[in-house]
C-alpha cells in the first residue's frame, strides 16, 4: 500500500527562490570542493567528522556578522535548527503517529516500531537523533520548498548527530545494546536509500551507491555486539529483522529471474578462469570468487522473499556482505557493480510500497548503468535486462 502523502524532497539549502540569500564563505574546503553545505562548526565538521576526513578551513572563522534575524532559514548553523524543544516534539509525534508505519512490514512489526523502538531511544542517543532524522526527512517529502529545504537540512543535521552519538557510543554487550544496535543498522540503511532521492541536487550530496559504501565502513564491527545477543534477538520483538532465511526452493523463482542468476555465475565463472590464468592472479582470486559466490546465493535468496511481509530482508542484503566486496564496489569493480545493480530490482519493488526507496531502484540502475556500459558492452544484454526490471529503457 502507497504511502499516505498530504501536500505537495538530499541538504545544505540552496533556495534559489529566496530573496536576500546571503552566501556563507566559511565552510571548510572540502565541502567546499564537494559543493555541499558545512555546518561550520569544526575543525572537524559534521560531514567530514562522518567520512573520517582531514577538515581545513582557510581561515579562522570570526564572529562578525552573527546577527542572523534576516538571514534565510538555509544559512542558519546547527544549533538554530537541531536542539529545539518544539521541533523536537514535533519529529517526535510525526514519527510515533505516521513515520513508523512506513518500516511496518507485517502486522506484528507495527508495535515494534510505534512503541518499542521510541521506548529504546531514550537510553541511546545515537537511535533517538536517528528517528528524528528520518522523520525529518519523511516531513519534507510531503512538504513544498522552503518548508521542504528546512526540513532537508534538519534531517541531515540530526543524522550528524546520530553518527557522532554512535561513534562515541558505550560497547556494552547486553540485549538493549544489541537491539538498539540492530534497529540503528536497519534506519540507516533506510536513509542511505532516501536521502538519494530526497535531498536537494544542488547541495552535490552522495549517490545511493557513495552513501551505502560509506554506511557499511560506518556499521562495522557492531556485528561481534549484534551476534551477541542474537539468541534474545531472534525470540524478541526484532526476530523478523535478523532472522536469515535459507529457506528458499528453486520454484520460488521466475523464469527471468533463473536467467539472470544464471548468468551472473556464468559471468562469476568467467571472470575467475581470466583470473587465474593471469600470472599476477596470486592467492586473492579463489577468495575473490568465494566471495562473489556468497554474495549471489544471498540475493538469489533475497528475490525468493521478493514479494510479502519478507522483503524487509532485502533491505538487509547490503549489510551482510563481506568487506572486501563492499570495498570491490567501492572501487568500481565491475562484477560487484552489477551484482549491486540486480539488488537494485527489490529496492524498486520496496519503493512501490514505501516513500523512502520511492524511485531508489531506478535510481541505482541509473548509476551502475552509467558506469558499467562503457566498460563492458559486452554485458549489455544482462544490463538491459535488470534496466527493464525497473522500467527503464533499454
Amino acid at each position: 500500500m502507497e504511502e499516505k502523502s498530504y501536500s505537495p524532497k538530499r541538504t545544505g539549502m540552496r533556495m534559489s527562490g529566496t530573496k536576500h540569500l546571503s552566501k556563507s564563505r566559511q565552510g571548510c574546503l572540502i565541502c567546499k570542493r564537494r559543493h555541499i553545505k558545512c555546518d561550520e562548526q569544526g575543525p572537524p565538521c559534521a560531514n567530514c567528522r562522518v567520512r573520517n576526513l582531514e577538515c581545513k578551513y582557510r581561515k579562522p572563522k570570526t564572529l562578525e556578522n552573527t546577527d542572523s534575524t534576516n538571514e534565510p532559514l538555509s544559512n542558519l548553523e546547527s544549533k538554530a535548527v537541531t536542539g529545539s524543544r518544539r521541533l523536537e516534539l514535533e519529529l517526535f509525534h510525526q514519527w510515533s503517529t505516521d513515520t513508523y508505519r512506513s518500516l511496518v512490514f507485517q502486522g506484528d512489526d507495527e508495535s515494534v516500531w510505534r512503541e518499542l523502538i521510541p521506548h529504546t531511544a531514550l537510553d541511546f542517543d545515537f537511535l533517538l537523533h536517528i528517528i528524528f532524522s528520518i522523520s525529518a526527512l519523511h516531513i519534507s517529502s510531503m512538504s513544498t520548498s522552503p518548508r521542504s529545504q528546512k526540513y532537508q537540512l534538519v534531517a541531515l543535521e540530526y543524522q550528524n548527530l546520530a553518527i557522532t552519538a554512535f561513534r562515541d557510543r558505550d560497547t556494552l554487550s547486553s540485549f538493549n545494546t544489541s537491539q538498539s544496535l540492530c534497529a540503528f543498522s536497519l534506519l540507516n540503511l533506510l536513509l542511505a536509500v532516501a536521502f538519494s532521492i530526497y535531498l536537494d541536487q544542488s547541495t552535490g550530496h552522495a549517490s545511493i551507491l557513495e552513501n551505502l559504501t560509506v554506511l557499511f565502513g560506518l556499521l562495522q564491527g557492531t556485528t561481534s555486539i549484534i551476534s551477541s545477543g542474537r539468541t534474545a534477538l531472534l525470540n524478541g520483538p526484532l526476530g523478523n529483522f535478523v532472522r536469515q532465511s535459507s529457506h528458499m526452493q528453486a520454484d520460488d523463482l521466475n523464469l527471468k529471474t533463473k536467467q539472470l542468476f544464471s548468468q551472473l555465475r556464468d559471468l562469476r565463472d568467467e571472470e575467475y578462469t581470466t583470473a587465474t590464468a593471469s600470472a599476477n592472479s596470486g592467492p586473492n582470486a579463489t577468495q575473490i570468487y568465494e566471495n562473489t559466490s556468497q554474495a549471489i546465493d544471498k540475493l538469489e535468496i533475497c528475490f525468493g522473499l521478493r514479494f510479502g511481509n519478507k522483503m524487509v530482508m532485502c533491505l538487509r542484503w547490503f549489510a551482510t556482505l563481506d568487506a572486501e566486496f563492499v570495498n570491490r564496489i567501492r572501487d568500481m569493480d565491475p562484477l560487484p557493480l552489477l551484482i549491486a545493480m540486480h539488488w537494485a530490482i527489490l529496492l524498486s519493488d520496496i519503493g512501490k510500497e514505501k516513500w523512502w526507496a520511492r524511485t531508489s531502484g531506478k535510481a541505482l540502475v541509473e548509476e551502475i548503468s552509467g558506469i558499467l556500459v562503457p566498460q563492458k558492452q559486452q554485458w549489455l544484454p544482462i544490463i538491459s535486462a535488470v534496466r527493464s526490471e525497473v522500467g527503464l529503457p533499454p
